[in-house]
């Protein structure tokens, strides 16, 4: 068929829920692009034009920078582990991180924050945070990006939201579940402080000339409950999704963990789409039964859409046969279900083993769609 549009207007449209050509089809590359420094020079930009999908660059910049100037870092490697000190005036907080090899990235082992005094350093460290504008990185690659793709810059400071920053860069999920027993008040005063940061980081950003905003959430209900989701989350996404809103731009909510129990709180939330939401093993939700509770919003109309519905683990196992017949069922459900807002993606990073070709085969089958 011939295509009517350009990348960036069928992004979104599809966004805003608007007839498109055809079916949007943005992959997600991630830890996949990370393995393959032969490709670095041409650019994930142009790899994903080059496929014939559409570039829907994620959270590859900010509108922001942010400093410390009353906290030093300082960081030593040791094999496999780097070991990282903040040094501040209120006292000293020790990360440890470790290298996978296998998976070509390293993870947080030793969170830096396990008392109460740790949790007063932390909230000097967050009172110490100064947030500024930045827009030159956001515009150079808008420049470049053009009608050709998206760029969507994330709107949270250092990614995502103040809850689940302590869940991965300060506590951990047990350890602040224990804190939130055992020094509430601790707790409650440092979050203030991020919730006041992270308002400053969307008042920057809903003034810019980004059209579209993402944060890293990855929200499931395997380390938040839906009772805290509504309590220490919520408020802060909608906070950010309203300040855009008022702009004319759009939200996108990374999410890509076990969703089922957090639906019928994200389907009146102000958001626009929900990004990398995944059936099992990875999630634990279908993308049309997602829907389904989504429709029921008495709040937003067009409901709240999504992005994703290829599950990683099947699009790295299944042969190329399997992921047709796969990818064909998962659209046909969609349209059953009459999901306007739906942008086709792997969901949540590609596994590094993928064979490029895939990406061909669901390019073909969106072209062939009428």
């Amino acid at each position: 068929m011939t295509e009517q549009m350009r990348s960036k207007e069928r992004l979104i449209a599809s966004i805003k829920g608007e007839p498109t050509d055809r079916l949007a089809w943005a992959p997600f590359l991630v830890y996949w692009w990370e393995s393959k420094p032969e490709l670095w020079e041409l650019g994930q930009f142009r790899y994903i034009k080059n496929m014939g999908a559409g570039p829907l660059l994620r959270g590859t910049c900010s509108l922001f920078h942010f400093e410390r100037k009353n906290c030093a870092y300082s960081s030593k490697t040791d094999g496999d582990k780097t070991y990282t000190t903040i040094e501040t005036p209120a006292g000293n907080l020790h990360y440890t991180y470790t290298y996978a090899r296998g998976a070509n990235t390293e993870f947080l082992t030793e969170h830096p924050v396990k008392t109460k005094e740790d949790l007063k350093i932390l909230t000097y460290i967050m009172e110490d945070t100064v947030i500024n504008p930045n827009f030159d990185g956001f515009e150079s690659l808008r420049d470049e990006v053009g009608e050709d793709g998206l760029a969507v810059p994330v709107v949270a400071l250092e990614g995502k939201g103040s809850f689940q920053r302590m869940i991965e860069h300060y506590v951990g999920t047990e350890e602040l579940n224990y804190m939130l027993a055992d020094y509430p008040e601790e707790v409650e005063n440092c979050l203030a402080v991020m919730y006041e940061k992270s308002r400053k980081c969307a008042d920057i950003s809903a003034e810019s000339n980004a059209e579209a905003f993402l944060f890293w959430e990855d929200s499931s209900t395997l380390n938040v409950s839906p009772g805290q989701f509504k309590k220490y989350v919520m408020d802060e996404i909608n906070y950010w999704g309203k300040k855009i809103h008022e702009n004319g731009k759009y939200l996108i909510h990374h999410a890509c963990g076990s969703l089922k129990g957090f639906m019928p709180i994200l389907k009146d939330m102000e958001i626009d789409m929900i990004e990398s939401i995944s059936p099992l093993p990875t999630g634990d939700i279908e993308l049309w039964d997602a829907y389904d509770i989504l429709k029921k919003s008495e709040k937003n109309n067009p409901p709240v859409g999504l992005i994703g519905g290829i599950e990683p683990v099947m699009l790295l196992t299944f042969s190329y046969d399997e992921l047709y017949a796969y990818t064909v069922k998962l659209i046909e459900n969609m349209k059953s279900v009459n999901c306007k807002r739906f942008i086709l993606a792997n969901s949540d990073s590609c596994p590094v083993g993928v064979d490029e070709e895939k990406f061909r085969i669901v390019t073909d089958l969106i072209r062939c769609q009428t």
